[in-house]
């Protein structure tokens, strides 16, 4: 009967891990959705301001350089925002290693009492022959 309950306690700890894992990748998905919503608010409020700040470095300021500083601030601007979203995406997945590293750990104990009687009931059995 003891058996019975710690395996049931087991399950149940396997199982609540198992909602936890669901509950971190929600999470992460919702951080994922503020950095992009961040990430975009940065950029609208972003093109305004660059105008003064590009004319030093202008040799003729005519449109066709304008849309060119455009074009290479709008790619810096995705190229940030995929790098952030990269980063999140990144230190979500290594937090889930580490949780997942932790069911293996003690997986791995539970195989090893399993092979530990596995032997010795072969063992027995071969003397019972």
């Amino acid at each position: 009967m003891e058996n019975h309950h710690k395996e049931r306690r087991e399950r149940d700890a396997t199982r609540k891990e198992a909602y936890s894992s669901i509950a971190r990748q929600q999470e992460h998905g919702k951080e994922l959705q503020k950095a992009d919503f961040a990430g975009a608010m940065g950029a609208q409020q972003k093109t305004g301001g660059n105008l003064a700040e590009r004319s030093k470095y202008q040799f003729e300021a005519d449109s066709e350089d304008e849309a060119m500083e455009d074009e290479i601030d709008s790619n810096l601007d995705a190229l940030s925002a995929a790098a952030g979203r990269l980063n999140i995406v990144g230190r979500a997945m290594g937090k889930e290693v580490e949780s997942q590293n932790l069911h293996i750990d003690r997986i791995t104990g539970k195989v090893d009492v399993v092979d530990d009687e596995i032997l010795m009931n072969r063992n027995r059995l071969d003397r019972i022959k």
